[in-house]
């Protein structure tokens, strides 16, 4: 635990998820004071209780909220705030956004606009709401960070099924490159985490190409989230060798 982050407190939306659970748990390994995780599912917010569960203090440091912050509806956000509020809470500190799954329905010319706005709703837009509420709260605080986990599909096909995919992707890289431009000048840390590797829960690891949770979470924490050294880049994740190079980097203590 390294005690110098024991007053910084953390909102990581879709933090319940794959990529999100192991970015959650490295948080609350590097102390974080208080870890808030809103997600739309209770289900998931439970398997993260569990998997988190053997972190020091767990619960008194990890806030799980119910909530569907992808939504432009003040109701969700509300319940975030009212957690801030309950916690006396007077700010955030660091805010990662890690939202969207993959999508792969079949070629573009086979699907309905229906689907291409849902598909970039869910990859883009969901990003869009979160940082547009929040990132405002700490955009002019010294020593504050704000993350946004993208995914290498912005610059190539895996296949031509799931090519929405690539669509949604490469504009969350320009929503990316334009916050960043953005905030160039200003105290908070704007980073983009690009990952172009398979990560899978801790206990499905089965093949060498496969990343754990729990491997990821802590480079992106160590490497680019609680590091105060990278300012407006795209790190971009490919290898198990750069995992190992950015897990490396505000280790605890």
């Amino acid at each position: 635990m390294n005690h110098s982050f024991a007053h910084k407190v953390a909102l990581v939306a879709g933090g319940a998820g794959t990529v999100g659970s192991g970015i959650v748990k490295a948080l609350l390994q590097q102390g974080i004071k208080k870890v808030i995780v809103p997600s739309r599912s209770e289900t998931a917010l439970k398997n993260l209780l569990e998997y988190c569960s053997s972190e020091s203090k767990v619960s008194e440091r990890l806030a799980l909220v119910n909530a569907d912050i992808s939504k432009q509806d003040e109701r969700e956000f509300n319940k975030i705030l009212s957690v801030l509020q309950e916690e006396q809470i007077l700010h955030l500190d660091v805010l990662v956004s890690c939202m969207g799954s993959w999508w792969q329905k079949g070629v573009p010319t086979s699907q309905p606009y229906s689907e291409l706005l849902n598909c970039f709703h869910d990859l883009c837009g969901s990003h869009f709401i979160f940082l547009r509420k929040f990132l405002p709260m700490i955009k002019e605080r010294q020593g504050t960070s704000y993350t946004i986990i993208t995914g290498g599909a912005g610059g190539f096909l895996a296949n031509a099924e799931s090519g929405f995919t690539t669509v949604a992707q490469s504009a969350l890289w320009g929503l990316s490159l334009a916050v960043r431009k953005e905030c160039e000048k200003s105290p908070v840390r704007v980073n983009e985490a690009r990952i172009s590797i398979s990560v899978v829960k801790d206990d499905q690891v089965k093949q060498q190409w496969e990343h754990a949770t729990s491997d990821m979470g802590r480079s992106i924490v160590d490497g680019i989230v609680l590091n105060d050294q990278v300012r407006g880049q795209v790190v971009s994740i490919d290898s198990r060798e750069k995992l190992a190079q950015l897990s490396n980097r505000n280790a605890p203590a």
